[in-house]
């Protein structure tokens, strides 16, 4: 996900998914937040979340780890936000 593209939010949908998913945000000004919506996939057992700020510096990430894995035929919602301090929140919502 190219952060810089979009306002203070952006949703995108990723379907047809299965096995682990990585997620990269790149471009995240403090502040910001994106969500992604994800569905239609087999299963998912595992989520990685990398984001980097507008300057591209790694920040850190740390995703809630019993939000998955995810049963088929469920859809989540990925929203990650940076707080700043080198920091982002990661906020994983399953539903299904």
């Amino acid at each position: 996900i190219d952060a810089r593209a979009y306002g203070n939010n952006y949703y995108t949908i990723a379907t047809g998914l299965n096995g682990t998913l990585t997620v990269n945000v790149n471009y995240l000004q403090e502040g910001r937040e994106v969500t992604l919506l994800v569905l239609g996939y087999t299963s998912i057992t595992g989520v990685t979340v990398n984001v980097k700020d507008e300057q591209l510096n790694q920040i850190a990430a740390p995703a809630k780890a019993d939000a998955y894995p995810f049963a088929a035929g469920s859809r989540a919602f990925i929203t990650v936000k940076n707080v700043g301090q080198e920091l982002a929140i990661v906020k994983i919502e399953k539903y299904g």
